[in-house]
């Protein structure tokens, strides 16, 4: 029976790892809609109003870690972050960046005097250490 249990766990996981994740933006296959801009990772960098540093709950003592993480993001005219999808990243970094982009802010963006929403990727390099970190966008 536990063998079965296992078995089907199993399966079901490499079901689920085979399934596509559904994009943030299809700024890729659009370029545009009507309702979300697509942003280059310049103007995405621009748009950002309040960055809220990658903090891993967690972190071991001496532990130190460095690299980017890049995110897929979609911003709402308000500027609160609607969604965020991690592209690549240390498995560590990616769970404190899913966490500390849940808190950043963006600028909206400005079309023929209305303000939309925004999507785009953008690259986070950071340094996390048990004694302090650093974040900052590429």
């Amino acid at each position: 029976m536990i063998h079965k249990i296992s078995l089907i766990a199993v399966l079901a996981g490499l079901v689920a790892a085979q399934v596509p994740s559904i994009p943030c933006c299809n700024c890729e296959s659009s370029g545009r809609s009507d309702d979300v801009i697509c942003l280059s990772a310049k103007e995405m960098r621009d748009h950002v109003g309040h960055i809220e540093p990658l903090k891993p709950s967690g972190l071991d003592k001496g532990l130190k870690l460095a690299g980017i993480v890049v995110m897929e993001m979609r911003f709402e005219p308000s500027g609160r972050v609607a969604c965020a999808r991690a592209k690549s990243g240390h498995p560590i970094a990616v769970s404190a960046a899913m966490e500390a982009v849940r808190k950043w802010t963006f600028k909206p963006v400005v079309s023929n005097g209305v303000a939309k929403a925004g999507c785009g990727r953008i690259t986070i390099k950071y340094r996390l250490r048990n004694q302090g970190s650093s974040t900052e966008l590429r």
